[in-house]
């Protein structure tokens, strides 16, 4: 098997929810060629230049020496807040609100973003996913994990379920490195910063759609 190189490309454009069209541009270690995709697939396409980014793409990217050696696959999802506010899930009632719709899209831009990035449709048996977590200004970070669809009534009857998470050394590092939480706890336990599982909880309860 090729040995992996040192780093995969350079962003420069951090992930998750962009106000406005740019162009990106990837780097990599001299002498390195560096494959891309902009459809969540593996990468197969010789990058040549900088990209224009004008509606929501998730971009892989990995690098190759001269010897045929590559890195690992690195994963940044971009979503364009017009192209988020436009969903037809959306209700235009707010979301065309000239009060209620700038105070939505605020809200987008504040809030942590998640992206799972994976070769079929979520299930509860357990497959490859690429997780992205970024905080505005904040923590960002990629890594390839596990994931299924958990819980009991509501993963049959209910169109958004639970998710977890498994960071296996199958998938990569085994464990994901990350502060989360506050570094205070009411129950003076310190918080975790490395996890091996993470639940994504869909909120089947908390929903109108339960009654």
């Amino acid at each position: 098997a090729a040995a992996l190189a040192a780093e995969p490309p350079t962003f420069d454009v951090e992930r998750g929810v962009v106000e406005a069209p740019f162009t990106l541009t990837l780097g990599a270690e001299a002498g390195h060629t560096i494959w891309v995709s902009r459809d969540g697939g593996a990468p197969d396409v010789a990058y040549t230049g900088p990209m224009d980014v004008d509606q929501s793409t998730i971009v892989r990217a990995l690098s190759q020496s001269a010897d045929g050696a590559v890195s690992e696959t690195a994963t940044y999802t971009y979503l364009l807040l017009d192209d988020v506010m436009a969903q037809p899930v959306l209700d235009t009632r707010f979301t065309q609100d000239p009060v209620l719709g700038p105070r939505m899209a605020d809200s987008l831009l504040a809030l942590p973003t998640i992206s799972l990035v994976l070769d079929g449709s979520l299930s509860q048996t357990e497959q490859p996913v690429s997780f992205e977590y970024t905080e505005p200004g904040g923590l960002s970070l990629q890594e390839d994990c596990g994931v299924a669809r958990v819980g009991g009534h509501s993963v049959i009857n209910y169109p958004k379920t639970n998710l977890r998470l498994y960071f296996r050394a199958a998938y990569g590092a085994g464990r994901l490195h990350a502060d989360f939480f506050e570094d205070t706890d009411p129950t003076g336990a310190p918080p975790l910063d490395e996890h091996d599982s993470l639940d994504l909880r869909g909120g089947a309860h908390d929903s109108v759609f339960y009654l």
